[in-house]
């Protein structure tokens, strides 16, 4: 993707419960869940990528719930230390 010219690379957190997205995205994450991704692989994801590429920003997006069941300051250590750019939390106010 990258050698493609992508500009920034969006990695969706899978949620049980994907009320804003639309039936594409709910796929999606149906099948993510059916194979038991995480955050903590989707974090594994980022520090792979990351040994090749250190300049592409990598964005989370996703719903606040994933993060409050890692907990506020485990997510931010490990979005930190992976590497992670930046987070849309779609359900926040």
């Amino acid at each position: 993707m990258v050698d493609s010219g992508v500009d920034v690379i969006e990695l969706g957190i899978p949620f049980t419960d994907p009320i804003a997205d639309g039936p594409i995205i709910q796929k999606g994450v149906e099948r993510a869940l059916k194979k038991n991704i995480s955050l903590n692989n989707i974090f594994s994801l980022v520090k792979e990528f990351r040994k090749t590429n250190t300049f592409t920003p990598i964005v989370l997006m996703g719903y606040m719930n994933p993060i409050e069941k890692m907990g506020y300051k485990n997510f931010s250590a490990s979005a930190k230390k992976y590497g992670v750019d930046g987070v849309l939390i779609v359900d926040l106010p």
